[in-house]
């Protein structure tokens, strides 16, 4: 029988064992300035921007790298199989994250404009038709529609969306009105959360709006993936995107494609290369890329995961409100919309109106304190428009 002392020494090293194996992330700082040594920023840079581009965790570029070693060890098996596996993981995963009602329904594509293109160019519309924006879409969508249209006939209309919001009904009141004026609308493109301005979007409703009218919806979730808790399966949309490397976490060019299963067959890649293969397959493969960014959406969920997925979003959230009220409150202005449509990135108004002095702030803050921001214009107003991330903090913003 092994002494008192055997059996101390023995609780111990599993202790050391156990304790030196714990997840680092488990033991890292809390979100905020701790959190920028998961991340491979320049010293003393500071992004109110990710909402553009995203910003990758060291972890997930790791990741990617190690699939980049599998494509140039074996090319051959990489492209001819290997990878599938990887993407069928990923595709699963996102599948499970946005609550879909199939892993089927979803493929994965380089970007948000890739899968619009994918899908606008697939619709079969001509001179009798129209198709339904609001005023807050980003450019990409209505560029690639205006010139579909130039081609083939249809009419695209806008539904103007009066800012500053008061909230979601305005919103839903325009799109209503702009329905009932265009009864040949057969297609209609909504943001999930506009991105310039930036809000969350009444997507339910306007989903409803066009389902009694037999129109057809796409919404575009650039912003959606890793910002806000999606549904897929509650929203119903016909089409449903977003990126991944904007605040999912994964690298740049992952991104995902939802199309309801009556529709699938209609909707090809924007890049042809496996035709009439299936919905899925004809997705997989669109020539010789790198596709590490679809295999490392796993690695971001997984980190994610490690760090709390709802904790991520509830600190961004309510980092981009604060921050925004008190950037308000410092320039004596306001914010763009209620805090209730506030999802990781807020809009508030600069304390000029003068354009040159809106930019000569931006490059004023870039050169001399080495921080990135967004400023536009709407209604002859300007604002900037603020990103929240777990690696900044309130001190941030009033520095």
């Amino acid at each position: 029988m092994p002494s008192s002392g055997t059996c101390w020494a023995t609780v111990f090293v599993v202790f050391v064992v156990f304790a030196e194996s714990v997840d680092p992330l488990a033991k890292a700082e809390p979100f905020g300035h701790g959190m920028l040594q998961q991340f491979v920023l320049e010293p003393g840079y500071v992004n109110f921007n990710h909402g553009s581009f995203g910003c990758t965790p060291r972890h997930v570029i790791a990741a990617q790298r190690s699939y980049q070693d599998q494509q140039e060890a074996r090319p051959d098996q990489w492209f001819r199989g290997v990878y599938f596996g990887y993407v069928q993981t990923a595709r699963e995963r996102i599948g499970n994250y946005t609550a879909a009602p199939n892993a089927a329904d979803i493929v994965l594509v380089e970007s948000a404009s890739y899968a619009v293109n994918s899908v606008v160019r697939s619709l079969q519309l001509g001179p009798k038709d129209a198709v339904l924006l609001t005023s807050l879409a980003y450019p990409m969508v209505p560029n690639t529609l205006n010139w579909l249209a130039s081609r083939d006939g249809f009419t695209v209309v806008v539904a103007n969306i009066s800012l500053p919001i008061s909230g979601p009904q305005p919103i839903v009141d325009a799109v209503r009105q702009t329905l009932d004026a265009h009864p040949n609308v057969r297609f209609a493109s909504f943001s999930h959360l506009a991105s310039y301005p930036a809000f969350i979007m009444p997507v339910e409703q306007l989903i409803a709006e066009c389902r009694g009218r037999n129109v057809s919806v796409m919404i575009d979730g650039a912003h959606a993936l890793g910002m806000v808790p999606i549904n897929l399966t509650a929203l119903a949309p016909d089409f449903y995107l977003s990126n991944g490397h904007k605040w999912l976490f994964s690298p740049k060019g992952s991104a995902f494609l939802y199309v309801r299963p009556e529709l699938q067959s209609i909707v090809v890649p924007a890049v042809v290369s496996d035709a009439n293969a299936g919905f899925v397959l004809d997705f997989q493969y669109t020539g010789t890329r790198d596709y590490t960014p679809f295999c490392a959406i796993t690695d971001a969920l997984d980190w994610r995961a490690r760090l709390g997925d709802d904790r991520i979003m509830q600190y961004n959230n309510e980092l981009a409100v604060w921050a925004g009220h008190e950037l308000a409150a410092m320039w004596n202005t306001t914010t763009m919309c209620p805090d209730a449509m506030v999802g990781a990135m807020n809009n508030v108004r600069l304390p000029t109106d003068n354009a040159t002095r809106a930019y000569y702030v931006k490059a004023q803050l870039l050169q001399q304190y080495n921080t990135e921001l967004t400023v536009i214009a709407y209604i002859g107003q300007w604002w900037c428009r603020i990103s929240a991330q777990i690696y900044l903090q309130q001190s941030d913003f009033t520095k």
